[in-house]
């Protein structure tokens, strides 16, 4: 396989100060900073060479405590570049076919019969996906290792130019501060490179996974959407501004139409300003839920509202208050102790509620919380029913998925393979139980 190099950038440092030319501080060599810069950033992908450098290097700073100022300024930058994810190295040499590509290994009942489609379908694609992969990684690089060099960059203009009379405390915030920008630019610029890999290898890999099992479609960007203003409606999930919605899966399980997305909801809360002559507002942003959203077909329409919520104990009135729709329905008591101990039911007409939600149900739904509401257990689900649909929201904290890692060969796919298959299963798990079956998880 031809691999793909990561190419070194070399940035130089702009002359600051002329030749022989002395900073009005100065008296401690910059001679550490030039060390540690050019060692650490080549790491990174950047290099600093040549006069400029040494321009830095003869200039001098004379503050109290300067010596301890560079301690601190190694103290600082290193978590912010061992942020940047290290990379196993790999070999030059192209790697047979024979050895491991062409391997799965099949843990779960669902996986079955799927090594040899990977053979077939997945594993000729490696070579290829692999060097999309060192493509994509060496961009990531390059653009993250900018970053902390302007960062760190801007931070010696600083110290150079900026006004002394802070001494060592305004030193050091005068340089962290721009080195603090730097580390944040180059996290997110690494982000975004790693989403565009992940949403590659998604593209190539998840139609053969849903071919595979049958009556099954992905859509990474869920660009159908998903009825989220209903379920808000309903009460499954609060009031949110702003969502986020991705990695859309629609079937057909047991004859059961379904979908499911993961999505993350925020509520931009506007606070007031106190000046009369500030028209703007200040804004803090909530993250109302993360986790997965599940809509599932049910036989016949549901002639009404009925909320499945988290019993807050002593909670429930200021919930019912705040907690916006579904709450101010009446309250159904279903005489059903274990389910009353987690959850209790609204609905616009309790003898209805009634009848759709009998003790088998509710048997079901008891099982569902406790098995599959990971570590947050039933405090983590709600549910309802409104016309033709049962809405489920399950908070989760994993991504849903997830396929490619960016700092992970394309050949060393197979774990998150599992975890899709792990992921589908969950969703196939809670309609089984909500059938009656309730499979080993």
């Amino acid at each position: 396989m031809g691999s793909v190099g990561v190419q070194t950038r070399t940035v130089k440092v702009t002359s600051l100060v002329g030749r022989g030319g002395q900073h009005p501080f100065s008296t401690v060599s910059l001679t550490s900073f030039s060390r540690f810069f050019n060692r650490f950033l080549p790491s990174v992908g950047v290099a600093c060479v040549g006069r400029p450098v040494q321009t830095l290097v003869d200039s001098a700073i004379s503050f109290p405590g300067a010596d301890l100022l560079f301690d601190s300024f190694r103290c600082a930058t290193l978590p912010a570049l061992s942020a940047v994810p290290k990379v196993k190295r790999r070999s030059n040499q192209t790697r047979s076919m024979g050895e491991h590509l062409s391997d799965f290994t099949e843990h779960s009942p669902i996986e079955a019969g799927f090594a040899a489609v990977y053979r077939a379908r997945i594993a000729p694609r490696l070579n290829e996906l692999e060097q999309e992969r060192q493509a994509v990684l060496a961009k990531a690089k390059s653009h993250a290792a900018i970053a902390l060099a302007a960062g760190a960059a801007l931070g010696v203009l600083f110290l150079l130019f900026g006004s002394g009379s802070d001494g060592l405390a305004g030193a050091l915030v005068g340089f962290g501060v721009p080195l603090a920008f730097g580390a944040v630019a180059a996290f997110l610029l690494w982000k975004r490179q790693a989403e565009s890999w992940s949403g590659s290898a998604a593209r190539d890999v998840m139609p053969v996974v849903c071919d595979f099992l049958g009556d099954l479609t992905h859509d990474r960007n869920a660009l159908k959407g998903f009825p989220l203003e209903r379920m808000q409606k309903l009460g499954v999930i609060r009031r949110f501004s702003k969502s986020e919605v991705s990695d859309r899966l629609a079937g057909t399980y047991r004859d059961v139409p379904f979908e499911i997305v993961e999505a993350k909801l925020i509520n931009d809360k506007s606070q007031s300003s106190t000046n009369a002559d500030n028209d703007n507002s200040d804004r803090s942003s909530r993250t109302q839920f993360k986790g997965l959203l599940m809509r599932i077909g049910v036989p016949d329409p549901i002639p009404g509202r009925i909320l499945i919520a988290r019993d807050y104990g002593m909670g429930n009135k200021l919930m019912g208050m705040f907690g916006g729709a579904g709450r101010d329905l009446p309250r159904v008591e279903t005489g059903h102790a274990a389910f009353e101990d987690l959850f209790e039911v609204h609905s616009d007409d309790p003898d209805m509620a009634m009848n759709v939600l009998p003790p088998a149900f509710l048997d079901s739904f008891v099982k569902i919380a406790k098995s599959e509401g990971g570590r947050r257990g039933a405090k983590g689900l709600e549910a309802g029913f409104h016309d033709e649909a049962f809405f489920l929201a399950l908070q989760r904290d994993d991504d849903f998925l997830a396929l490619g890692k960016l700092t992970t060969p394309a050949d060393e796919i197979e774990d998150d393979l599992h975890g899709v298959f792990d992921d589908i299963a969950k969703a196939r798990r809670i309609i089984d139980r909500l059938h009656g079956d309730h499979p080993e998880t």
